[in-house]
């Protein structure tokens, strides 16, 4: 798909995926190549100054990546208002919506050789280039029609080498206590040079606890009824484990949901040991 012109006329749009706060995305097909692909629009005069920063973010991260497992992002270009992202289309569904085909859980065989081992692969890949991608969830992990694993969304994903990450961002199920702990805030350069604030790749490692967890019970270990409720255990408590749980799985979930990231392994200490379920 290689070209020197690319514009929105190019495509049909054939569905709506999702519609967010920021952006919408389509499922189109290029009239040229006739390939199916995946339209992610941003209209910039509907976000305010962090979340331009952040879209021009998303767009310098993503085009860097080149693995088998994540989304290929085709190209990115600006017409008028709107910022569009163009990006290959998993074929098959996500992660969420396999979960409940499955009836809401994955047996551990399964959730290791389905989920588990291509999605930390993918992970370390990402770590090994100081990429944070800071909102892994199900809605977030694609597969194609051939069951190959795409890790999608790098809108809040960051690059360690060029930025610290301060900011209290991602999904609250997913995320770690050294997230909880960030402010929000409202500007790109708010709060970078406190360093009490910063926390590193550690916060996916938690997120890869809290996923493998979801795939063998059915739901987050922390989830509760209110936004408070869910911090407070997220905080405080620990992680309950079905008798039915393999001890190698209540290990590695353990290890993973570990309240201070300096005891938490990394993934690459993940990879190495094969410590999954």
């Amino acid at each position: 798909m290689q070209r020197t012109h690319w514009c929105l006329a190019d495509y049909v749009i054939r569905d709506k995926l999702y519609t967010g706060y920021a952006s919408t995305v389509f499922k189109a097909q290029c009239k040229r190549s006739g390939e199916v692909v995946v339209l992610k629009v941003y209209t910039l005069p509907a976000v305010c100054d962090l979340y331009k920063y952040q879209i021009y973010r998303e767009v310098n991260v993503h085009a860097q990546l080149r693995h088998a497992n994540i989304v290929l992002l085709l190209a990115a270009f600006q017409e008028g208002d709107k910022v569009v992202m163009v990006q290959e289309y998993a074929d098959g569904c996500d992660l969420f919506t396999l979960l409940h085909k499955y009836g809401g859980r994955l047996s551990e065989r399964l959730a290791v050789q389905m989920v588990l081992e291509p999605f930390l692969r993918v992970l370390n890949y990402l770590h090994l280039r100081g990429i944070i991608h800071r909102d892994i969830k199900p809605e977030n992990i694609m597969f194609t029609k051939n069951m190959v694993l795409k890790l999608g969304d790098f809108g809040l994903a960051i690059d360690m080498r060029e930025e610290r990450a301060v900011t209290r961002a991602g999904t609250l199920d997913y995320m770690a206590p050294e997230v909880l702990r960030c402010p929000y805030k409202s500007r790109p350069d708010e709060n970078k040079d406190n360093r009490s604030l910063h926390y590193g790749a550690r916060v996916d490692s938690w997120a890869a606890g809290v996923l493998a967890y979801e795939l063998l019970v059915g739901f987050p270990p922390f989830f509760d009824q209110s936004r408070a409720a869910t911090e407070d255990r997220i905080v405080h408590k620990s992680p309950e484990f079905s008798s039915i749980m393999s001890e190698d799985a209540k290990t590695f979930i353990s290890r993973a949901l570990h309240k201070s990231p300096t005891h938490r392994p990394t993934i690459l200490e993940i990879c190495h040991q094969g410590a999954y379920p």
